[in-house]
């Protein structure tokens, strides 16, 4: 269930005509749950300025100069949903990215059907039928009948959110399709840089292992315009974008790691939650570890389902007293699956090691021309598995993903073994590991961890060191 809560001091609601602080934001789609009309009423009419007497730039536009004397015409350029009902009906808004909102204008549509009050809610996700996050605009009234219709403005406190709910309700008699003329929003407008956040550098998709005793790699991505040497350090935390959960700080160790300034990752142009392997760009970046179970805990990671995308947002303030923000995902990995299965990079099931279908398949039944699984991965033997299946070894591994070969050497997940490895074997010499995730191995190489780190661990660092296969 989504944590509902009410904002406090729901001021200056009601029509304005002052120019606001922000600019103009248009939502990048549309949904309601009760359907789309479609054709020349679709639901994209509320959001692609069709029927306005002047047009604006997302993210350029002053949005209260522009809602000031802008008017919208009816017959058509409205949007209706699909269902005919006298009760309330829903108006679903994606922003395209986490975005700090202060106001929404709506142009009503002169039309039968057009909603006469409205509440309004963030969400975190298009889904209103499972729940809100936060009511924004309790239940208003919105003027009907006028041709140009004007633009009615509300303003709210400042929330940063993706997702937007209209719950619209209208004086229908017999009940008809409800409708609106068109929506933006306002969005504060950025003071500075905006920064980028890369969550295990280098790698993708950032898969995050529940179970891990390791550090979760996390780089704030230094620009041109953005000096990571500018941030306060003792600010700076990382959370769930949805708002569950605490937060975590970044571990500053002796013991362990500590943040760092070095150049570990190139800023993603693309959409949130998409990643790439690059790493870095020649500009320095704030290297930071969190360690797993800490963000386990205080993010309430467990009560998630296997496979998800989890949004993590790294916030603080800079020397100046300039808050920044800059989040991107991890994809969870299992808890408590043992030597059964795990995610794979697609989002299937795949193998850990210690499974019985490892290297237990009939090579027979392998067409030919295949030789790698869904993955892109090859099918390969593993060392560490007596061959079990049938055919010409080298025996692969039972159902559509291979397991590969492991990154003994790792005891951060980072898909490297370096120094930050080899400070973790030592900083848990002689104990069972749990501090750094300094157990590698047992006393064969490649074997499964034996509780005490010593000489076998040390050994794994040094054979695995450089980049995991």
């Amino acid at each position: 269930m989504k944590r509902l809560r009410v904002l406090a001091g729901l001021l200056n609601l009601g029509l304005v005509s002052v120019a606001q602080a922000g600019v103009a934001l248009a939502p990048t789609s549309i949904s309601s749950p009760q359907g789309d009309f479609g054709g020349g009423n679709a639901l994209e009419n509320i959001i692609n300025q069709s029927g306005l007497s002047a047009t604006y730039i997302s993210g350029v536009t002053d949005f209260g100069s522009f809602t000031a004397t802008t008017t919208h015409s009816f017959p058509g350029n409205s949007g209706f949903t699909a269902t005919e009902s006298s009760g309330p009906q829903q108006f679903s808004f994606d922003l395209g990215a986490l975005t700090t909102i202060i106001g929404i204008a709506i142009w009503n549509t002169n039309s039968v059907g057009a909603v006469t009050s409205f509440e309004l809610y963030s969400d975190t996700d298009f889904d209103f039928n499972n729940g809100t996050s936060e009511l924004l605009i309790s239940d208003t009234p919105l003027l009907t009948g006028l041709e140009p219709a004007p633009a009615q403005v509300f303003s709210f406190d400042a929330i940063t959110t993706r997702y937007i709910h209209i719950n619209g309700t209208g004086s229908l008699a017999p009940p008809d399709f409800y409708g609106l003329g068109e929506v933006v929003f306002e969005v504060v407008e950025p003071q500075g840089p905006v920064p980028a956040l890369d969550i295990k550098p280098g790698s993708c998709p950032n898969s995050f292992n529940r179970n891990s005793n390791g550090v979760l790699p996390v780089g704030l991505l230094g620009t041109d315009e953005f000096d990571v040497a500018d941030v306060d350090l003792s600010t700076v935390v990382i959370s769930r974008a949805d708002g569950v959960g605490g937060t975590a700080s970044p571990n500053e160790g002796p013991p362990g790691p500590h943040s760092v300034f070095q150049d570990v990752g190139t800023p993603f142009d693309g959409e949130l939650c998409d990643c790439h392997e690059m790493e870095g760009d020649g500009i320095d970046d704030l290297s930071m570890k969190f360690r797993s179970q800490e963000l386990v805990e205080a993010l309430e990671l467990n009560d998630l389902p296997h496979g998800a995308l989890v949004e993590l947002c790294v916030s603080g303030t800079l020397l100046d007293g300039a808050e920044f923000q800059a989040c991107d995902c991890i994809r969870l990995v299992p808890p408590g699956m043992g030597a059964l299965q795990t995610i794979s990079a697609a989002g299937n099931y795949g193998l850990e090691p210690g499974s019985p279908p490892i290297d237990a398949e009939d090579n027979s039944a392998i067409p030919i021309e295949l030789s790698t699984d869904p993955d892109s991965n090859p099918l390969i033997d593993d060392p560490n598995t007596v061959d079990s299946g049938r055919g010409t070894p080298p025996i692969v591994d039972m159902g559509a993903y291979e397991l590969q070969a492991a990154c003994d050497g790792d005891t951060n997940d980072d898909g490297v073994v370096n120094v930050d490895d080899l400070t973790n074997v030592i900083l848990d010499w002689g104990t069972d590991g749990s501090a750094n995730g300094g157990d590698l191995t047992g006393p064969i190489a490649g074997s499964p961890p034996d509780g005490t780190v010593g000489v076998n661990d040390l050994n794994a660092v040094i054979v695995g060191w450089g980049a995991c296969p």
